[in-house]
């Protein structure tokens, strides 16, 4: 006869990215501790249940929203299980405020224009940095 352990069942939530900013696709991954070989996955953002059954989850986040994962092992000698991850609380930020540009926008012939003052926005110093930014369509 063979008596097996009894193995206790646990499940953490990591975020691909937090914070992000408004609009940003954020994937979360369930690491499952003796979930057996096939193991279930509930998804919940706060008490709402979403999600598939899967070791991954991804969506759009908004600021503050509450993520968590509640694995059932498949397991034969298990101890806690369904087992209830940790909640991963999202951050979202704005996205950055566009250029405001002042100053006169026509001028007649013969006349000093006014200089226009600009406002360096997140993007703009970024670019500066020398990191590469996709263009986003408004």
């Amino acid at each position: 006869m063979v008596v097996n352990p009894i193995l206790p069942v646990s499940v953490t939530v990591a975020a691909s990215a937090n914070p992000v900013c408004a609009g940003t696709p954020v994937t979360f991954t369930a690491t499952p501790v003796n979930g057996g070989t096939t193991p279930t996955y509930q998804w919940y953002q706060g008490a709402t249940p979403v999600g598939t059954n899967s070791a991954t989850y991804t969506y759009t986040p908004v600021n503050g929203d509450a993520i968590s994962v509640v694995l059932t092992s498949n397991e034969t000698c298990k101890s806690g299980s369904p087992a209830t991850s940790n909640t991963v609380t999202m951050v979202v930020n704005p996205l950055p405020a566009a250029n405001a540009i002042t100053g006169t926008a026509a001028i007649c012939a013969g006349t000093l224009a006014e200089p226009y003052a600009v406002q360096q926005t997140i993007l703009e110093q970024l670019l500066m940095r020398g990191h590469i930014v996709e263009p986003m369509l408004l």
